[in-house]
C-alpha cells in the first residue's frame, strides 16, 4: 500500500471516529515516513477530537519540527490553544497561518472566533468579512460573520445571513445551531427549538445545540428566561461597560441605602437562577437527557447542599440558629460548584474549590461555637466576606 492510499484509510478512520485504529495506522507508517507532514497533522487532530491537549501539543511539535513552516500546522494549534482559553497563544498561530497561506478563508474563520470569545466583536465582524471574500461559501466562516453581528446587536443580518447558508447547506449542524442561538437570543423560544432540534438529529454530539436546547427547556421558567435575556444584554455590551454598570449600581447602593433589598434581590437572582434550574432539569425525566454527565454530577452535589441547607434549617429552629449559618454556607456553595463545570483553567477550578472550603467551613465552625467564641468573631461575618470576595474573584479569574 502506497503512502497515498494510507493517507485515504486515514481518513475515512477519522471520519468515522475510529480514533483508535487511526492512530495504529499513523504510528505504523510514521515509523517508514517519519517526516511526513500529512500524518502529523492526522495524529494530531485525532488528539484534538479526543480531546488529548498535551498530546496534541508533543504531536504537533515534532511535526513542526520537520515542517516549521506548515500553515496547516500553525492553523490546528491555535484551534488546540482556543480550545483551552489560551487566546493570546491562540491568536499567535493563527496570525501565523495566515501569514504563510493568506488565501484560505477558515483561518480568518478562526480568528474571527477568538476575537468573538475575547469580545472584540467589530474586528470579528471585519475578519470574517475578509474570509468571506476569499470563499463566500465556506460556511465556518459565515457562521462567524453571523455570531459576531449577533453580539453587537445585529440579530435581524445576522439571521438572513444564516438562512441564506441553510438553503446551500440545510444539513448543516452548526449553521443550525447558530440559527436556534439567534432566535434564542431574540426570545423566540419556539424557533429556537426548531433548529436546535435539527442540529442534533444532523449531529446528536453538538455541544453548541445540546446546550441551546437545555437553555430553552430552562427557559419555560420565567426567572430564567429573565435572566437569559439580562445574561445576553451583558454580554453584548461587553466586559468594560459591564464593571461599569456594576460599579455603578455599588455607588447607587451607597447614595441610596434604601435601595439595598431591590440589590440583594438582583443578586440572589443572578447567581442562583441557574443552579436551581439544573436542580429542576434534573427531574425532568425528558429534560434531564439533555445534560452532560459532568453536569449531572455537580446537579447532584447541588441537590445534596440543597438537602442539606434544607437540614440545617430545621437544625436552626429546633436546636440553635448557628445551624442557619451552615444552611447559608450550603445554600451558597452551590454557585460555585455549578461552575466548577465551565471552569476550563485550573487557576479558576483551584478558586472555585477554595471558596467551596471557606464557605462550608465557615458553616461548620458556626455551629462549634466552643472553636470561635474563645477569640471573640463570628463566623457568619467570616462567610459574608468570603461571599463578597467571590464576587469579585469570580470576575476577574478566568
Amino acid at each position: 500500500m502506497n503512502i497515498l492510499e494510507q493517507f485515504e484509510r486515514i481518513r475515512v478512520l477519522i471520519e468515522r471516529e475510529r480514533y483508535d485504529m487511526a492512530l495504529d495506522k499513523i504510528n505504523e507508517a510514521l515509523t517508514i515516513f517519519p517526516t511526513t507532514n500529512q500524518l502529523h497533522y492526522y495524529k494530531t487532530h485525532i488528539f484534538y477530537c479526543k480531546e488529548d491537549y498535551k498530546n496534541a501539543m508533543e504531536s504537533l511539535k515534532e511535526g513542526l519540527s520537520y515542517a516549521p513552516e506548515s500553515d496547516r500546522l500553525f492553523y490546528l494549534k491555535s484551534k488546540i490553544e482556543l480550545a483551552q482559553r489560551k487566546y493570546k497563544d491562540a491568536m499567535v498561530s493563527i496570525e501565523r497561518a495566515i501569514d504563510l497561506e493568506p488565501q484560505i478563508s477558515q483561518y480568518f474563520g478562526i480568528k474571527s472566533l477568538i476575537l468573538i470569545d475575547t469580545e472584540k466583536f467589530e474586528e470579528a465582524e471585519s475578519t470574517a468579512k475578509e474570509g468571506m471574500e476569499l470563499d463566500p461559501e465556506d460556511v465556518f466562516t459565515k457562521n462567524m460573520l453571523s455570531l459576531s453581528q449577533t453580539k453587537q446587536g445585529k440579530s435581524g443580518i445576522a439571521i438572513e445571513n444564516l438562512k441564506v447558508a441553510l438553503e446551500k447547506d440545510p444539513q448543516n449542524a452548526f449553521t443550525q445551531s447558530n440559527l436556534g442561538y439567534q432566535y434564542l437570543q431574540k426570545g423566540d423560544i419556539k424557533k429556537a427549538k426548531e433548529h436546535y432540534a435539527v442540529a442534533l438529529q444532523i449531529d446528536p454530539n453538538d455541544e453548541n445545540a445540546r446546550g441551546g436546547m437545555l437553555n430553552c427547556m430552562k427557559a419555560g421558567n420565567i426567572f430564567f428566561r429573565k435572566m437569559l435575556e439580562f445574561s445576553f444584554f451583558m454580554e453584548r455590551i461587553g466586559r468594560k461597560n459591564q464593571f461599569a454598570i456594576i460599579f455603578g449600581i455599588i455607588i447607587l447602593v451607597n447614595l441610596v441605602p434604601f435601595l439595598i433589598p431591590f440589590y440583594l434581590l438582583i443578586l440572589f437572582w443572578n447567581w442562583f437562577t441557574v443552579p436551581l434550574s439544573d436542580v429542576f432539569i434534573y427531574f425532568d425525566k425528558f429534560a434531564k437527557n439533555l445534560l452532560s454527565e459532568s453536569e449531572i454530577l455537580f446537579t447532584r452535589i447541588n441537590i445534596g447542599l440543597l438537602v442539606a441547607a434544607a437540614v440545617c434549617c430545621l437544625f436552626g429552629f429546633t436546636l440553635s440558629i448557628n445551624w442557619f449559618t451552615l444552611a447559608l454556607a450550603c445554600f451558597v456553595s452551590t454557585i460555585p460548584v455549578y461552575h466548577l463545570d465551565s471552569a476550563f483553567t485550573p487557576k479558576r477550578k483551584m478558586m472555585l474549590g477554595a471558596f467551596i472550603g471557606v464557605f462550608l467551613l465557615s458553616g461548620v465552625v458556626a455551629i462549634l461555637p466552643f472553636i470561635w467564641e474563645p477569640f471573640g468573631f463570628n463566623p457568619l461575618n467570616v462567610l459574608v466576606i468570603a461571599v463578597v470576595a467571590y464576587t469579585w474573584a469570580n470576575s476577574f479569574v478566568r
